[in-house]
């Protein structure tokens, strides 16, 4: 590639909000850094993620229905959410104390299906869910375009809303400011609320306690998402100028910090978490 053909490097609005900044850049720049002679361990599924993707694909089938304005059909939204989920762990995923098997996992995507649809759909307003949405960002000093890309859970006149189905609630300004930033340059709609609608993985044996509503202003999550950019721009050039790691700040104290959840744990891209500090595998 010739020295003036600028660089294009993709940045996922998921990765916005990421705890670790060098775990982040494997995501945008894996390629590259493989070029550049670092090896990764290789990507581990984990069970909650998995769970989510069949959560998600069961929402947005009744989202479907209701913009639509078929019947919906309970039913088969949970079916279309656990054949996705099948799909996701079919070359193998790490389960945990919540999920413990593949049948919790089915029956957790079931409960998480029919509490969306009963307690959850009904106050939403869909107008565009999950489309993929791109914005070029700038040119940077080592001539880097940036891109960011990501497919907003759902898009209302005037809201955009985020699902999750984590263990605990996180925060999520940074990624909701990413959409805002992208639907109001795909649609010309500067939104008024962001919501992130939070349904927990709980064990099977337990009772559901419902899902969490958490809005989030506009203004300070576009500058959360602002400030993010930045920071990576300027992490990728100094990278781009020096290819050390170091360019990315680690986070040890991060829970992802694992072998289990970062591809960069124990390599030599990573040399902090190489050391026996007592984290879990």
């Amino acid at each position: 590639m010739s020295s003036d053909t600028p660089i294009s490097i993709n940045i996922r609005v998921s990765s916005l909000a990421a705890e670790c900044p060098r775990k982040r850049s494997i995501g945008i720049l894996r390629d590259m850094l493989e070029a550049e002679g670092y090896a990764f361990n290789e990507e581990r599924r984990n069970i909650g993620a998995s769970v989510g993707t069949g959560f998600h694909a069961g929402a947005h089938n009744i989202l479907s229905d209701k913009l639509s304005g078929r019947k919906q059909d309970i039913k088969y939204s949970v079916e279309v959410g656990i054949e996705t989920f099948k799909a996701a762990i079919k070359e193998g995923v790490d389960y945990d104390g919540k999920t413990k098997n593949r049948n919790d996992g089915e029956q957790q995507i079931k409960t998480l299906t029919e509490v969306f649809s009963k307690q959850v759909a009904p106050n939403i307003e869909p107008v565009m869910m999950e489309k993929p949405l791109e914005r070029r960002i700038a040119h940077s000093e080592a001539n880097v375009v940036f891109t960011l890309i990501g497919h907003p859970d759902c898009i209302e006149i005037k809201k955009i809303t985020d699902y999750k189905s984590g263990r605990i609630i996180s925060c999520y300004p940074a990624q909701l400011g990413g959409y805002d930033i992208l639907a109001e340059k795909e649609y010309g709609v500067v939104y008024e609320k962001n919501i992130i609608v939070w349904l927990p993985r709980v064990p099977v044996k337990k009772p559901y306690p419902g899902p969490t509503i958490v809005e989030w202003p506009v203004d300070v999550c576009v500058n959360e998402a602002l400030a993010a950019i930045k920071a990576i721009k300027y992490q990728v050039g100094e990278f781009l100028k020096t290819k050390s790691p170091l360019c990315f700040p680690s986070n040890p104290g991060s829970w992802l910090c694992s072998e289990k959840y970062c591809e960069g744990y124990g390599t030599d891209y990573c040399r902090i978490s190489q050391v026996d500090n007592g984290k879990r595998k």
